[in-house]
């Protein structure tokens, strides 16, 4: 591999990197066991749902992008997923231009990577051909598809020219920075936060659950290697203090592949992944991919969809969390809430989201791993019995939601209170409720 200038090594790379996760650059905070807490803060539930999106290939003109628009257009639209990811194509396939245009009528934005063959007067031109346009992102792991051995060097000199290109727009578009495969790729390309937004990490993990603690044989150097804490560091060494977007992540359910997961197991991890994502601090987190699309055994099953344009259950999971916290999105300020979470374990996590109705949902799951990859069987995860307790005030019309293995909700209501107790599992259950104060409700 050839460094950069600075000649960093690859220990380097990963003694930079155990800096950022120990100074809680782009790290999880967990949530211990708690019989007590000082008042929560929640977060608008709609920036949670704008939060989210999901890898494309419209400009593919054989296979389903090209092939089943209807099916696959009509597909993401039900998802309720706004936000794609796809390639900046100067194409003159007309079809390419008309979906993205098309879907962005409807409400979905794109975010187009860009390669080192574009033009600033290409980029300057293009949102005059895909008129709904999120951002502009730098070349996709040219440390791995570039074929080069000069990808750092070509990476510093476009940076500024996709930038200069975005900023000069009118409006001008945010950017978001360049992906690569591995931390010492990071290190060796160095800062380059003056040409960014937002930062870049593609979160992947080999079938391990979201919140591993990280996983793989690395070194004793490379502690927590395959975790976000990790990844988010390695891309804060490109990105600076820039907030970094999660541009892929997921899972393929190939169970042939060493690293697959069976379509249940991704119900339970899905909505967890976009959950774990956004309490790392992404800005927005793309899945991979949208549609299975090949007979490759481990890369053409990450869709959300298979061949056949059917919802997987990780899809329909997924629809179902976002339809949960959809919702009128007013600009509001969202309330903080006295409220305690009481668990047996340190691995409960959760979320406190709030919708401008001023009713509240908390996302709340077990973050441990069901299923053993190397085996490819199942994990037992016990679920465990949970209390919520708002200090002051009451619960009201309190209904809890979880996931089963098909992606579905089952719901029960209970009765309201200062207090609610019920099992928590690995499967994320959205607590709703409003609240009922001395003075009538928040």
């Amino acid at each position: 591999m050839k460094l950069s200038p600075a000649g960093r090594t690859a220990s380097t790379a990963a003694l930079l990197c155990l800096a950022f996760i120990a100074g809680g650059a782009g790290g999880l905070t967990p949530s211990p066991a708690r019989a007590a807490l000082a008042d929560v803060q929640a977060v608008p539930a709609a920036a949670f749902v704008d939060s989210i999106g999901v890898n494309t290939h419209f400009g593919y003109t054989r296979g389903p992008y090209g092939r089943q628009w209807p099916e696959v257009r009509d597909a993401l639209l039900r998802s309720g997923i706004r936000h794609i990811r796809d390639s900046l194509f100067d194409t003159a396939w007309q079809p390419y231009y008309d979906h993205l245009n098309e879907l962005g009528e409807r409400g979905v934005g794109v975010t187009l990577v860009t390669s080192f063959d574009q033009t600033p007067r290409l980029l300057g031109a293009y949102p005059a051909r895909v008129h709904r346009i999120d951002a502009y992102e730098d070349p996709n792991e040219v440390d791995y598809y570039a074929h080069s051995d000069d990808w750092a060097q070509q990476l510093r000199t476009f940076a500024p020219v996709v930038w200069t290109a975005a900023k000069k727009l009118s409006p001008p578009l945010p950017v978001i920075g360049p992906s690569l495969q591995t931390c010492d790729h990071y290190a060796a390309l160095g800062d380059l936060s003056a040409y960014m937004d937002y930062g870049n990490s593609h979160d992947y993990f080999s079938g391990n659950n979201p919140g591993t603690p990280g996983f793989g044989p690395r070194s004793f150097l490379q502690k927590g290697y395959g975790s976000l804490a990790f990844n988010h560091a390695c891309a804060h060494l490109v990105a600076g203090s820039r907030p970094i977007s999660a541009t892929e992540t997921g899972y393929t359910t190939s169970t042939s592949s060493k690293i697959g997961i069976p379509a249940g197991v991704a119900a339970r991890y899905v909505p967890r992944l976009l959950l774990e994502q956004w309490r790392s601090g992404m800005t927005r987190s793309f899945e991979y991919e949208l549609v299975d699309e090949g007979a490759n055994v481990t890369e053409g099953h990450y869709g959300l969809l298979d061949a056949d344009i059917r919802p997987k259950p990780g899809l329909i999971a997924l629809s179902a969390l976002i339809a949960e916290l959809s919702g009128p999105a007013p600009a509001f300020a969202a309330d903080s809430l006295p409220l305690s979470v009481a668990a047996p374990t340190d691995d409960v996590h959760d979320v406190l989201f709030e919708k401008s109705d001023r009713s509240f949902t908390l996302a709340i799951w077990r973050e441990v791993p069901c299923y053993d990859v190397p085996s490819h069987t199942y994990i037992d995860v016990p679920p465990v019995q949970t209390s919520i307790r708002l200090e002051r005030g009451a619960l009201s019309a309190v209904t809890v939601k979880t996931f089963d293995d098909n992606g579905a909700l089952s719901s029960t209501r209970y009765a309201g209170g200062a207090a609610l107790s019920f099992a928590v599992s690995d499967h994320v259950s959205l607590v709703s409720f409003k609240v009922r104060a001395s003075r009538g409700p928040i």
